[in-house]
């Protein structure tokens, strides 16, 4: 295997809307195949509602933001 420079984008899904927005990205880790992310975020948390979250990985090859 060849190894991946691993980045993961957190989304927050919209309650009215069902929207995916883009909450943050961690970092890139360079020729893993198994990361360990640092970056952390913080979330407001509300018990009453039902908040879905998305966490998508890419393997990044170059230094564009550009993720398509």
């Amino acid at each position: 295997f060849s190894k991946s420079d691993p980045m993961c984008v957190l989304y927050t899904q919209g309650v009215e809307t069902k929207q995916w927005r883009e909450f943050g990205r961690t970092e890139v880790i360079d020729n893993t195949l198994n990361p360990d992310f640092v970056r952390k975020y913080i979330l407001d948390y509300f018990f009453e509602e039902k908040q879905n979250l998305r966490f998508d990985l890419y393997d990044v090859d170059s230094k564009s933001p550009d993720l398509s």
